[in-house]
């Protein structure tokens, strides 16, 4: 893979599957399902849904374009709270932090009242109703990561449920288990 000299990635050519164009939602991720997952069976659909497909085209093609994508190990995995609040996140992606220092509990539940599963997880157990997706960087050389990615783990998606993590945890609300899908080089 090529790169600018500004750490721009070019986009290599097996990862040209990955651009969901059109962006419509549910048919064309339908096709694109379709697709992705007979190339890169390694993957998760999640993955592909709550990651990939939302977001290749804001940021995933060049902060991650350089991770060999079928040499990706997927796995789900509980952690207690003290490693989930170890996990980092991009600086520029400020919503964790603003979630877990401007908002409220009863802010959060408000703000997401219509999503009654998230809520009552959140209630009932602490945790998210949906895992979050955290890049292990330690398992990656130098060579293959961005300059914004940070170690040992960096956060890939669930900026919201991190937050809300924090938040609940701030106020001794956080449960003390939390599942977490873990990104890992297989080729470690």
């Amino acid at each position: 893979m090529k790169c600018h000299p500004n750490n721009l990635l070019i986009e290599p050519p097996e990862l040209s599957v990955f651009n969901p164009l059109p962006r419509s939602f549910p048919e064309d991720y339908k096709k694109y399902l379709s697709v992705v997952c007979s190339e890169f069976p390694n993957i998760p659909t999640d993955a592909f849904e709550e990651w990939i497909f939302s977001f290749w085209h804001d940021h995933i093609s060049v902060i991650y374009g350089n991770l060999d994508f079928r040499n990706l190990n997927f796995v789900l995995e509980s952690w207690v709270i003290s490693k989930c609040l170890k996990i980092q996140w991009r600086s520029s992606f400020t919503f964790v932090q603003s979630v877990e220092n401007n908002w409220t509990i009863e802010d959060f539940y408000k703000t997401h009242s219509f999503e009654k599963n998230r809520v009552s997880y959140w209630k009932d157990l602490g945790t998210w109703y949906k895992p979050i997706w955290v890049l292990d960087s330690e398992s990656f050389s130098p060579e293959q990561l961005h300059s914004d990615i940070k170690k040992p783990f960096m956060l890939i998606e669930g900026h919201t449920r991190l937050g809300a993590l924090r938040l609940h945890n701030k106020h001794g609300f956080a449960g003390q288990t939390h599942k977490v899908w873990v990104i890992s080089n297989k080729q470690i």
